[in-house]
């Protein structure tokens, strides 16, 4: 070590021949910096695998560069099998190519893009996904290629589906409880009274706020 700092040493030695007996000559080259930038090198590999998010660069004719471990789960290809191929032909599903084909062509304008996209996997399955591209630029501001991120909206829109169905089915309860003579009551798991219609109010006489909480059996035992 140099001033208490620790060194890497990579020593090549040599045998050698002198006065007839055998000698050693040691040559010792620093590579501290080597190793060090070595392993920053992993640990951003490791990093980048680590995201659980798809990590994909290509260059700026859309050949893939980069591909993460994420990238492997989300769309089934291992890295090996898309290196230098295509990127829209690996991941846009067919009704949405055209679409790529116009983002691919705004990022190499030194423009991002993120939203919504239909891709494919290996399989051919079609699903959405929350994509942000980005070009990349060199010290000199030269586009080198394309870096994007994106990952699976399949759940979230499933989510949002049975939101929006329970919501419609809720709406057109409350139009029908609204307008039937009959007496509706909706209750909680535990029995509770969560909501009355008109005609319940009119029928047993009680406002909605006196009987929220409690059973009905409670309200209409005679």
């Amino acid at each position: 070590f140099v001033n208490h700092n620790f060194v890497c040493v990579r020593w090549e030695i040599s045998p050698y021949l002198y006065n007839g007996q055998m000698h050693f000559l040691h040559i010792g080259e620093n590579v501290t910096e080597l190793r060090i930038a070595h392993h920053d090198k992993l640990f951003k590999k490791r990093m980048l695998n680590s995201v659980s998010q798809a990590i994909i660069a290509t260059d700026i004719d859309g050949n893939i560069t980069y591909w993460n471990a994420f990238a492997e789960k989300l769309y089934g290809w291992q890295k090996e099998e898309v290196m230098g191929k295509n990127v829209i032909e690996i991941t846009a599903a067919n009704p949405t190519k055209w679409m790529a084909e116009e983002i691919m062509t705004s990022l190499r304008k030194g423009e991002s893009w993120q939203g919504e996209f239909i891709v494919k996997n290996k399989s051919g399955h079609e699903f959405p996904v929350f994509v942000s591209d980005s070009p990349v630029f060199d010290d000199n501001g030269i586009l080198t290629g394309i870096i994007g991120t994106s990952f699976d909206l399949s759940r979230q829109k499933t989510t949002e589906g049975l939101l929006e169905e329970q919501k419609r089915r809720l709406a057109m309860l409350n139009l029908i409880a609204e307008k039937t003579v009959n007496a509706i009551v909706m209750s909680n798991p535990e029995g509770n009274i969560e909501w009355v219609n008109d005609g319940f109010s009119r029928i047993f006489g009680y406002r909605p706020e006196e009987v929220l909480g409690k059973r009905p059996g409670e309200l209409l035992r005679g």
